[in-house]
């Protein structure tokens, strides 16, 4: 919903709002009522409870918001005035009681509000294999959209298109150590990197699968996650938060918000939880370290649809549709067995002992975000980045 200007703000503040009656004697038949005016006014959507989009401080994704009894309250009285009807017929305002906000957030499944399965940033793929741009809620896929770009692509796209991008791709980011790749020596950049005149190993093609599954992720009904793994003993400094930001770059457009995993399985569960209720395009669990990662929330998330998830501080458990794209970054890193086929697995190896002291030129996710992820740029501008350049973006 786009903001209008101050002259139809104003406007709108003008115009009386509907009344609201309180009857002291049925308070079920007004949190009805409550729930037919918020369900009405278009800004509130279900994500297995009542959620509404906010805009992000850093300029990021809109995510949701769940409402709690006092949102209840302040979005009531944005919409309506709250009344009780006097004996002698007098209507005096009040403030709208705090059981009738609990009794309409107990109404689970009766709030007659649109399924929220996610908020992107990237455009939408039709059945057609067409490209779609929406702006706001997008009632095909249950969506929130907000800033797609619009994309300029061929009509029919060639073999030689593909494997032009391929080269795009590996060009821009052969500076990251794939663990199986062939490596050759880069006179201009005065490093090793990954030689792009042979075909990708393993530990590639799952990044070269990888990046278009994050790009396709917001219109397929389900996918795997992207499982970034490096040694225990020398992977820090290797690139792998990098490697997850830049993907997210390029797909959404946004830098991710990085979570670790709390130590304990039921800390993860309850951070899994949070992270998929405010619908983000991606999650990103990061410093997974040294640990057999197991999760069933995490393993229900990515099969099933929806999946059936806890919320914090409740014993109910909620049906939550989820279309974020999963990241999950550590260094000696392993997951259980109902997690390996879940993800797309990749390996980083710089196949030294101090990976973070590499000498690499700075900016190459800022160039990546810039849009240098072309065709046309030249190779100093697609692989001056560096996996190590800021600690922050690696670990």
């Amino acid at each position: 919903m786009r903001d209008g200007t101050a002259a139809e703000i104003v406007d709108l503040a003008l115009q009386p709002k509907p009344e609201l009656v309180i009857h002291a004697g049925n308070l079920p038949a007004t949190t009805e009522a409550l729930r037919d005016l918020l369900a009405s006014s278009g800004k509130f959507f279900d994500r297995g409870l009542p959620v509404r989009i906010i805009r992000s401080a850093d300029g990021g994704a809109p995510s949701a918001m769940p409402l709690t009894k006092h949102n209840v309250v302040i979005e009531a009285h944005r919409l309506c005035r709250p009344i009780k009807v006097r004996f002698d017929g007098e209507r005096v305002p009040l403030t709208l009681p705090d059981r009738v906000s609990q009794m309409y957030l107990d109404m689970s499944g009766e709030w007659e509000l649109p399924p929220l399965a996610g908020v992107t940033t990237a455009p939408l793929l039709s059945a057609d294999g067409g490209v779609r741009s929406v702006d706001g809620y997008d009632p095909a896929t249950a969506l929130w959209c907000s800033s797609i770009p619009t994309l300029k692509l061929p009509l029919r796209p060639s073999r030689t298109d593909a494997e032009a991008a391929l080269r795009v791709l590996r060009q821009a980011f052969r500076t990251f150590p794939f663990g199986d790749a062939p490596r050759c020596w880069d006179n201009s950049l005065e490093l090793e990197v990954i030689d792009i005149t042979k075909p990708p190993g393993r530990d590639e093609s799952a990044f070269l699968v990888g990046l278009p599954t994050a790009v396709c992720r917001p219109s397929l009904w389900l996918a795997p996650g992207m499982l970034i793994t490096a040694p225990a003993v020398s992977g820090a400094g290797t690139g792998k938060g990098l490697l997850v930001r830049a993907i997210c770059a390029v797909a959404f457009g946004i830098r991710p918000r990085a979570f670790t995993t709390g130590g304990e399985r039921k800390e993860l569960d309850k951070r899994l939880a949070a992270e998929l209720i405010e619908a983000q395009p991606a999650l990103f669990l990061d410093n997974a370290n040294g640990v057999a990662l197991r999760s069933d929330t995490l393993a229900s998330v990515l099969t099933e649809r929806p999946a059936r998830v806890r919320l914090l501080g409740q014993t109910r458990m909620v049906p939550l549709n989820s279309a974020a794209f999963v990241a999950v970054t550590g260094n000696g890193l392993t997951v259980t067995e109902d997690l390996a086929r879940r993800f797309i697995p990749c390996e980083l190896d710089a196949r030294c002992e101090d990976p973070e002291v590499r000498p690499f030129p700075s900016g190459f996710l800022e160039q990546i975000e810039r849009g240098h992820l072309t065709p046309g740029c030249g190779a100093d501008d697609l692989a001056v980045g560096s996996p190590e350049r800021d600690r922050t973006d690696t670990r």
